[in-house]
């Protein structure tokens, strides 16, 4: 049953790589000759979405091969809070509109962890 999870997952995650690329490979034309800098916002609004979409597609078969014994995890000791968490942060904070996203830790949220499945 395991195995055939995963080859769904691999299949699944082929099938939508490929409208995936058609979509990222468009946004980074748009962003190469748009006219005005709203058409580059929204492509590179566009491309990021892509690419964030890119990587729930990885974790879905990363999923199944961790069910499946496939994927080794490669923890490391990192402080959780202050140096992943605040990286994602960054990531998705918009310095353009002024909104802001705060973030608060409460406890120790060091340990070994493997952040590139986090």
């Amino acid at each position: 049953m395991l195995e055939a999870n995963e080859m769904l997952m691999a299949v699944l995650s082929h099938d939508l790589r490929t409208p995936l690329g058609a979509v990222l490979a468009s946004a980074e034309y748009l962003m190469r000759t748009a006219a005005d800098d709203q058409s580059v916002t929204v492509a590179t609004r566009v491309k990021n979405s892509s690419l964030r979409m890119a990587r729930m597609v990885d974790q879905l078969l990363n999923l199944a091969r961790l069910q499946g014994g496939r994927l080794p995890l490669q923890p490391c000791q990192i402080e959780l809070a202050t140096l992943l968490c605040r990286s994602v942060i960054d990531e998705f904070t918009s310095r353009e509109n002024g909104k802001r996203i705060v973030f608060a830790a409460r406890g120790d949220t060091a340990g070994a962890w493997d952040t590139d499945l986090v």
